[in-house]
């Protein structure tokens, strides 16, 4: 009864997010909403908000990521990649989970994107941003903060949650193995593929 209660509330708030039940069994994913445009120079970029990954029923984390795509004044062929992923591992199973909501805002200021995000759990709550500076002809990330805390992601990428404690989350960050970002994190000349086939492929890199 209760995961039948919670897969409808996945279900309802897949489509406040915009989001749509992955066709694959027990999964959810989530397009994201898209912010672009053109700077000065001619530019054209784009920033997906969260893409969320949830693989309900088992007990993997959850993947979150953010996505930038852009084409240089000039040129043809579109870039894209994933600036950051995080791995969430408060949320293992999503069968035994109360559910998840979202709170906050995404605004734009000139060529500079806040995307925001709150994560609540049944003990914790967790706010995340980040922010996307695309004055330049390659988009970068300007901030990346997890509940009020600014985090360095040349310090790796690859960002761990999880909880520390009564209403107390920790982050561990890690560098991606060999050449997986290079190779499936970024591509030049194609879109990504879909949420849920790059999020699996993260799965199967950190073998979960």
């Amino acid at each position: 009864m209760r995961l039948g209660l919670l897969l409808v509330l996945l279900g309802l708030l897949s489509m406040d997010l915009g989001c749509v039940r992955n066709p694959a069994p027990g999964g959810y994913f989530g397009a994201g909403n898209r912010i672009g445009g053109t700077n000065d120079t001619g530019d054209f970029w784009e920033v997906t908000v969260i893409n969320d990954y949830i693989p309900a029923g088992d007990d993997r984390p959850t993947i979150r990521y953010g996505l930038i795509r852009c084409r240089p004044a000039g040129q043809t062929q579109y870039r894209w990649f994933v600036p950051w992923v995080l791995v969430d591992l408060m949320m293992m199973d999503v069968s035994s989970f109360g559910g998840p909501s979202t709170s906050g805002k995404s605004k734009t200021v000139p060529y500079l994107i806040e995307l925001n995000r709150t994560f609540e759990y049944d003990q914790v709550e967790v706010q995340f941003s980040w922010s996307a500076d695309c004055s330049g002809t390659v988009p970068v990330v300007a901030s990346f903060m997890v509940n009020g805390e600014p985090i360095d992601l040349a310090e790796g990428p690859l960002v761990f949650i999880q909880p520390a404690g009564h209403s107390q989350v920790e982050v561990d960050q890690r560098h991606w193995q060999g050449d997986f970002q290079q190779l499936a994190l970024g591509a030049t000349g194609k879109n990504p593929p879909s949420v849920d086939l790059l999020a699996d492929a993260i799965l199967t890199e950190l073998g979960y």
